[in-house]
């Protein structure tokens, strides 16, 4: 399909690929720690170049498609939201045409990372909130009851 995205988009499969790959590499081979904000930057370039490819070809073949949106699946926030986008991915790719003439691949993705947005805000709101704030370092921030309080983790 490297011809076919070269005519439709007007990139070059080869040169991105290369870049990528280049720089990856790079990092991998001359960074001793790698943590996982380290590979951000790599994992958005897949991301974006997923959503462009999804988004803006029309001659791309079902099996590529599905493959990139398989990829963008492993990307959401839940397990359950992974798993049941790539059972509706699926079955809407094998599924018969007159659905396919309703609805598109694209409205599902949408309708899937506005589900991801919900579910993203929703564990934001349930995560534990702590509260900081110890009465005892008022007063001086070097005792003995600032530092036990601190180290516990008790409020008063």
């Amino acid at each position: 399909n490297k011809e076919r995205l070269f005519n439709e988009l007007g990139v070059s499969f080869t040169s991105v690929f290369l870049g990528i790959v280049g720089t990856y590499g790079w990092f991998w081979a001359l960074t001793p720690f790698k943590y996982i904000r380290q590979s951000t930057h790599f994992v958005l370039i897949v991301v974006f170049l997923s959503f462009y490819i999804i988004l803006f070809t029309t001659s791309l073949d079902k099996l590529y498609k599905l493959l990139l949106l398989v990829n963008i699946s492993l990307f959401l926030s839940d397990i359950k939201l992974v798993l049941v986008f790539n059972v509706v991915i699926f079955l809407y790719y094998f599924s018969l045409q007159n659905l396919k003439d309703i609805v598109s691949v694209e409205f599902v993705l949408i309708i899937f990372l506005v589900l991801n947005l919900v579910n993203m805000n929703l564990e934001v709101q349930e995560k534990d909130k702590f509260d900081y704030e110890f009465n005892s370092c008022v007063q001086n921030l070097f005792s003995e009851q600032c530092t036990d309080d601190y180290l516990s983790g008790s409020t008063n």
